[in-house]
């Protein structure tokens, strides 16, 4: 089977086919030879598409007595054969362009009964690995969502949820709302002269949420994380400070002198020495600063930035990635920016993660305290949908043959396939 074929038949079941891989494909199921070949490109094509339900190829009813039905319900309806004329034994034209529309018929029949046999195999295996979750798991447990609280200055907490979209809360020259996108964004007549006052907004595990500071710079708060922020800016520098994860995105400001007005992130993880200081440009940068993570990171994808940390000084330009921890300082450089923050564009994505480290974004994710039994001597590579339900993760990291879960609660246990 040559790759004009292969590509052809991608785009058919893909609903992307042109009619020049119409024309091919008919060409190519009209003749009987190729039935093999074609049974085994359309099985190929699904687990292709599903990787991770190749066991159930053991368990499948005969498809080839599936084919064979439709060819022979074809052949059963097949015209005579086309008389020889006497006179020159060539085919009347006719009836040769009678008979050649008719193969072409079936031909398209025969191609859109694969079609169907496909989408069959799709509902059955898609149903069979619904069945075998809830057989394996004692439960399943839901993706975190659009989850936050926020500490206003005067004390009182808020939770985001219960605010009515569009509704306005005053706070002091400030008010805040909570819009139709599901961001809160603060306004402010921006009277430096006030005291400043500080709210914090936090994320739960399970959580995340966006938030619009009064300089209309844009903060996007993953799960198990909080910033401290003031209601107003103050005439000087702008100041924030971040425990655990965000992705920032700085609006430009000036001082009255026509001079660029500072933007500070003042970063910790909870533990007394894991602290830093960036100092912004102008720019989109993501920092990361857990207490369970062994290292603090900022990575830059626009715009310029300083940090400053126990182990030295460094400017990163973008592409760079800033690592802290305990041994000191270091940079990556040709950081890959479409695809250095897959959080905020809604991915789990591991790039040789050794399974605590994958198991502990899955735990502030989905809210759930993760055990181990055993060792799991594998690293793992690839990316899926934050927007999946637990038990569809832990199956994708199941078909790699190194690992098994068991849920039970908001447990999960982690222990070596055998």
């Amino acid at each position: 089977m040559n790759n004009q074929i292969n590509e052809a038949f991608s785009r058919f079941l893909s609903k992307e086919c042109r009619p020049e891989d119409i024309n091919i494909l008919l060409k190519y199921v009209a003749s009987d030879d190729n039935d093999t070949e074609l049974k085994q490109l359309i099985l190929q094509s699904f687990y292709d598409k599903k990787p991770a339900l190749e066991h159930l190829r053991k368990t499948e009813p005969d498809y080839d007595d599936v084919f064979n039905r439709i060819r022979e319900k074809i052949h059963q309806n097949e015209p005579d054969q086309v008389p020889v004329n006497d006179s020159n034994d060539t085919p009347s034209v006719g009836r040769l362009r009678t008979t050649r529309k008719w193969y072409m018929l079936a031909a398209a029949v025969f191609l859109f009964a694969l079609l169907f046999v496909y989408l069959l195999v799709d509902n059955r295996t898609g149903a069979s690995a619904d069945m075998a979750r809830q057989t394996k798991y004692k439960n399943d447990v839901e993706p975190g969502g659009n989850r936050a609280t926020i500490t206003l200055a005067d004390g009182r907490t808020i939770v985001l949820d219960t605010l009515t979209t569009g509704s306005t809360t005053a706070q002091g020259d400030a008010s805040f709302s909570k819009t139709n996108e599901g961001q809160l964004e603060f306004s402010t007549s921006e009277n430096r002269e006030q005291p400043l006052q500080y709210n914090v907004l936090s994320t739960p595990r399970g959580g995340m949420y966006r938030l619009v500071l009064s300089d209309g710079s844009t903060v996007y708060l993953n799960a198990a994380s909080s910033i401290k922020f003031p209601v107003s800016f103050g005439a000087g520098e702008r100041v924030v400070a971040l425990t655990g994860e965000a992705y920032f995105e700085v609006a430009s400001s000036t001082l009255d002198n026509g001079k660029r007005r500072p933007f500070l992130v003042q970063v910790s993880s909870g533990e007394a020495d894991d602290k830093m200081q960036i100092e912004v440009l102008g720019t989109h940068f993501n920092v990361m600063a857990y207490a369970n993570e062994a290292r603090m990171q900022t990575t830059l994808l626009e715009g310029a930035i300083k940090v400053a940390a126990e182990g030295g000084n460094a400017t990163l330009k973008p592409g760079d990635e800033l690592q802290v921890d305990h041994q000191g300082m270091r940079t990556k450089h040709g950081i890959d920016t479409k695809e250095a923050v897959p959080w905020k564009d809604g991915l789990f994505r591991f790039e040789g993660a050794d399974i605590v480290a994958v198991m502990r974004q899955v735990e502030r994710w989905y809210d759930v305290e993760v055990a181990y039994k055993g060792s799991v001597l594998h690293h793992f590579t690839g990316e899926a949908h934050r927007s999946r339900n637990l038990s569809e993760l832990l199956n994708v990291l199941e078909s790699t043959g190194k690992v098994k879960f068991e849920i039970d609660g908001r447990r999960v246990m982690a222990m070596p396939q055998e």
